[in-house]
């Protein structure tokens, strides 16, 4: 056995970004008693920092921060990445007396620091590296070289122990020990030095032959897992194409003054670790003090400060009892708040979180104080739950939604952003054939000649070579999502139009109710982007559908989101997202506002009314209400669903202020000849026709032999030829399937001739 330290989680990074930002001048510290901690009911309450010389100020709220940053104040640095190196550099500039800024497009240590083994290893097989090396023929032809190079070895060997007895002694609520077994296959040959870590976890490289053996000693109980699935081996490749950037080399010029400029204020360090952090961040400091030439700037601190948590730390229950008087948690609760937060454990305390983990609800509420922003980052950075038990972190999720999807989560942020509209990018995995993330001529052409345009490389460019060249703003030949974005939300010529038109991606309905918030994630994983749900309780899990969206990390503007208004009659009377006895525009308010809460997000795609209302009068104060919130900014269209009567269709689309933008129906034939005189209302006047029970109220054409004799010709099966003869009609189709594979098919689908459309549409009518 071989033992090491590691750090328990990237907790470290957050709480040293945490009080690095925005830090007075040192003040002199207040003294304390020996009696017990009080507990302050905030994470922003002022530090009390025992054992050193000074004091910072309460760390400011998140919305404070910003607001700095607007301010238009200069700061000395500004520190862009707050991994475990970002965040002491940040640390150790701020505790130099410089103004420094932090940001990150994430959470803190969400990329490398949250994924790498978070060992705190001594360099000891260096030492053997070294000697070996020194003590080797090369020596003889290059001595002074051999010992530099041992000298440098042995530098940074000792530099390791440094910091490693450093992170030891000073935060010993972030470091434990863990025990290391290095696997013999066979007697001969000597275990080998590259034993790998992944999280809290044990692992060593697999031969190919073999499965790929872990231990998980994580805070769940202990699991071993084989692995035959060497998945991991199948990456990506690297084509001479996407590397020829690569061969291009630019001297740099003495009039390169803007680049120049820029270069000249950067400093770089990369290739971190977490024994060396701090020294890292120690030598980074330096170097930008020496190139900007800061004065009166004092020395490097961070080697004898703790963290916060880390004041007078008695490990353990029993050191958290001595610091209070108050009842504590059960013994496997206090010994994981002990672990992540030391002595500020005592600032949580409510009822269990995740049931059979030592999660706490004032734990959300407190990291949410430390800046976490969603509840993925809650579960997968801040508490690992999404790693340990994905079924415990689903319930976790929709417990979070419930518990704080109020004032909490508005205060922290932790709701999807608003963002413009990006149609476009559905459009980038519509016409993305190969998967390489971009569009190329080819691709495009093939859209076109579905769509009836002529494609050629002439002298007199055909109008889809003109739009090629206009999405192309970089001239590169091929289109990047942005682009296609860009050109998609502009002023479009008639292949714009005729695109548009063509690129009706499946929605996904999820079904049934209990199974929402998995059946969301499988159809995101698989590739859908659009999502329709209703403000139903009876039939509908809005907050199930919002914390899946969240969990997915997808961003809010790559997403299409769809709820409805449902009226009284399709409620149940125990289940209400809205006072009964209001008026109909009272009513519609109140389910918007519990949609938006529902669904994380501040606005919605389309909203819905999911039936006509007895009367016309009423479905149109109903309406009237619904372009109220189009105004408000909190719904981007309108439109309705089970309106089969298509002149009540035709009378609303005159009257209306907003027009609806869709009319979501069943597509089958009992509703005379699959709806084609709603369907010709829609054609008329603009309307999006959506297509439900396109798959279960259609088994007979399925299974009859034109569906089939299509399908055998293009080695698909029915349902993706119908689909696909769906689309064709310029109708999105809804897709409810629950198996991932049929959601794989669904988006699948393919690319009808006019001659086998011509075919199906007899079916029809």
């Amino acid at each position: 056995m071989r033992r090491a330290r590691r750090v328990a989680a990237p907790a470290a990074a957050c709480v040293a970004a945490k009080v690095a930002w925005d830090l007075s001048r040192p003040a002199a510290a207040e003294s304390s008693g020996d009696g017990p901690v009080v507990r302050r009911s905030s994470v922003t309450d002022d530090v009390k920092w025992r054992g050193i010389a000074w004091s910072p100020r309460g760390v400011p709220e998140r919305e404070h921060q910003i607001e700095a940053l607007k301010s238009g104040k200069p700061f000395d640095v500004l520190v862009i990445g707050a991994g475990a190196t970002g965040c002491g550099v940040t640390l150790d500039a701020a505790t130099r007396g410089l103004k420094t800024a932090c940001v990150d497009k994430g959470d803190f240590a969400c990329e490398t620091s949250s994924r790498s083994s978070k060992l705190l290893w001594g360099g000891s097989k260096y030492i053997a590296t070294a000697a070996a090396s020194l003590f080797s023929w090369g020596t003889l032809s290059d001595p002074i070289g051999a010992v530099k190079a041992f000298y440098s070895e042995m530098k940074m060997v000792y530099n390791c122990h440094q910091e490693r007895t450093f992170m030891m002694e000073t935060h010993p609520h972030l470091v434990n020990w863990i025990p290391l077994a290095i696997p013999i296959r066979e007697w001969h040959p000597a275990p080998r030095c590259s034993v790998h870590t992944l999280l809290a976890t044990i692992m060593w490289e697999p031969v190919l032959d073999h499965p790929l053996f872990m231990i998980l000693p994580l805070i769940a109980p202990l699991f071993t897992k084989f692995y035959d699935s060497l998945s991991f081996f199948h990456c990506p490749p690297s084509y001479a194409d996407d590397l020829k950037y690569c061969a291009v080399l630019h001297e740099g010029q003495h009039n390169d003054a803007a680049a120049g400029a820029v270069w000249y204020r950067i400093c770089f360090i990369t290739g971190g670790k977490w024994t060396t952090y701090r020294e890292m961040a120690e030598d980074t400091v330096n170097r930008v003090i020496k190139e900007k030439g800061f004065k009166d700037v004092g020395p490097c601190v961070t080697r004898h400060l703790p963290l916060i948590g880390s004041e007078n730390f008695k490990p353990g229950y029993r050191g958290l009892r001595s610091k209070t008087k108050e009842p504590l948690h059960r013994r496997d609760v206090a010994e994981h708040l002990v672990r992540a937060y030391g002595w500020r454990a005592l600032d949580i305390s409510c009822g269990v979180f995740a049931a059979g983990y030592p999660f706490i609800e004032e734990e959300v509420e407190y990291c949410c104080g430390e800046y976490c922003r969603s509840v993925k980052d809650m579960l997968s950075l801040r508490m690992r739950l999404a790693y340990i038990n994905s079924e415990a972190a689903k319930e976790a999720a929709t417990a979070y939604m419930n518990e704080f999807g109020g004032p909490v989560p508005d205060k922290s942020g932790a709701k999807l952003r608003s963002a413009t509209l990006s149609s476009g990018a559905l459009g980038v995995a519509e016409l993305d054939a190969d998967g390489s993330g971009y569009l190329d001529m080819r691709e495009v052409g093939q859209a076109a000649s579905r769509l009836g345009f002529p494609f050629a490389n002439s002298k007199e460019p055909s109008e889809l070579t003109a739009s090629f060249e206009l999405m192309d703003s970089t001239k590169s030949g091929r289109i990047t999502e942005p682009e296609f974005v860009e050109w998609w939300n502009g002023k479009g010529d008639s292949f714009h139009k005729q695109l548009h038109d063509s690129l009706k991606a499946p929605l996904h309905a999820p079904w049934p109710r209990e199974r929402t918030y998995e059946l969301v994630l499988a159809a995101l994983r698989a590739g859908f982007r659009g999502i329709d749900t209703a403000c139903q309780p009876k039939h509908y899990d809005e907050a199930a559908v919002g914390a899946a969206l969240e969990t997915s990390g997808l961003r809010r503007a790559d997403l299409y989101v769809q709820t409805k208004y449902t009226p009284l009659a399709g409620q149940d009377p125990d289940r209400l997202p809205y006072d009964a006895a209001a008026e109909v525009e009272e009513q519609v308010k109140q389910s918007v506002a519990a949609s938006l809460r529902n669904l994380r997000t501040d606005y919605l795609d389309c909203l819905l009314l999911h039936s006509p209302l007895p009367s016309h009068e009423q479905t149109l104060r109903a309406w009237r209400q619904m372009e109220a919130h189009v105004a408000a900014g909190e719904a981007r269209a309108l439109g309705l669903s089970n309106q089969y009567d298509a002149a009540a269709l035709e009378r609303l689309c005159e009257e209306a202020s907003v027009k609806p933008s869709v009319v979501q129906n069943r597509f089958v034939e009992e509703h005379g000849r699959h709806d084609v005189a709603v369907r010709a209302v829609c054609e008329r006047h603009g309307v999006r026709y959506q297509a439900f029970w396109a798959l279960t109220g259609n088994r007979r054409i399925l299974q009859g032999r034109a569906v089939r004799e299509v399908a055998k010709a293009h080695g698909a099966s029915a349902e993706q030829v119908w689909l696909s003869f769906v689309q064709a009609l310029g109708i999105t189709p809804l897709s409810g399937t629950t198996d991932p594979n049929h959601m794989a098919q669904d988006l699948a689908l393919p690319a009808l001739s006019a001659a086998e459309v011509e075919r199906l549409q007899h079916l029809i009518g």
